[in-house]
């Protein structure tokens, strides 16, 4: 039987355009046992949360109590999504249970970003997204939900994202300027996903002079609670030597904790090189 909270999931879905639904074979309301029916779904746009998918297409095989999902196809951020699911729906609870593959590739990063955080303006310049993931886990028991993905990010100015506002505000304090050393760079992460939460053992942001390492979660609400390290790179060039020479003591790592939440964001220092607070202090005293 049908129930509306199984596809409660339905009430975030907006749609552009006519959605349009291709569908034979059998679907019985009253017992699932009987279902056996084939169907595609497509529309010109989808939007779930501030996410929009264009040229959405999704196909479906319908077998007893169980959902085959083969093929979801859509345009995100002008790059490729590609997923799959099957859902099963028994006669508890308990045992309505489902399991989700999705990736994306050549993601536009600045159009992926101001959709995720709701940003009308550009949030960065450049840069192309790839990333996957795979899910598990019960329909209605988040806590239950394992799984694994990656994701990376080339090419681009990620520290213009609005998260690192808090950091460069703290670190400019101490080193005048270091922003503009942070131009291109590159993201990689693995993460697992278990207790309601997306779980990062290393994610590395790598551009020409720094490296920032980081290590922590995101809850499925948007909290963050990260370990953050950044270090200096030992580049073989007249403006990397040059670096290196006057901030040395960087190299040694400057740690800070990343907490609060995707939308607002608190950093606070856990270790600062002596040297550096020395040369704080001292520009303060003059």
């Amino acid at each position: 039987m049908l129930f509306e909270q199984e596809f409660s999931i339905l009430k975030d879905l907006k749609t552009e355009g006519t959605f349009d639904i291709y569908g034979f074979g059998t679907l019985d309301y009253l017992d699932w046992e009987d279902n056996n029916m084939d169907f595609t779904a497509e529309t010109r746009k989808i939007i779930w949360h501030n996410i929009g998918l264009e040229n959405f297409l999704f196909q479906a095989d319908v077998r007893g109590t169980t959902v085959f999902v083969p093929s979801i196809e859509a345009i995100v951020a002008r790059g490729l999504l590609t997923a799959s699911a099957e859902l099963n729906f028994g006669n508890n609870v308990s045992n309505q249970t489902f399991t989700f593959e999705v990736s994306v590739k050549d993601a536009d990063c600045n159009q992926f970003f101001c959709n995720l955080l709701s940003r009308q303006q550009n949030v960065i310049t450049q840069g192309k997204l790839d990333a996957e993931m795979q899910l598990l886990g019960n329909m209605y028991d988040s806590a239950s939900i394992v799984g694994v993905g990656k994701i990376s990010i080339e090419h681009s100015d990620i520290f213009k994202i609005p998260l690192f506002s808090g950091f460069f505000q703290y670190i400019g304090n101490i080193i005048p300027g270091i922003q503009s050393l942070f131009q291109e760079s590159s993201l990689e992460a693995k993460f697992n996903v278990a207790d309601n939460k997306f779980l990062f053992r290393e994610l590395r942001v790598n551009g020409d002079l720094f490296s920032l390492r980081a290590s922590g979660d995101v809850s499925f609400n948007g909290k963050l609670n990260f370990h953050v390290q950044l270090t200096l790179l030992k580049k073989e060039t007249l403006v990397g030597t040059i670096v290196q020479f006057v901030l040395t003591p960087i190299s040694k790592a400057l740690e800070l904790k990343l907490e609060g939440s995707i939308d607002e964001p608190l950093w606070r220092p856990i270790f600062i090189p002596r040297e550096l607070m020395s040369r704080r202090e001292s520009a303060i005293s003059e």
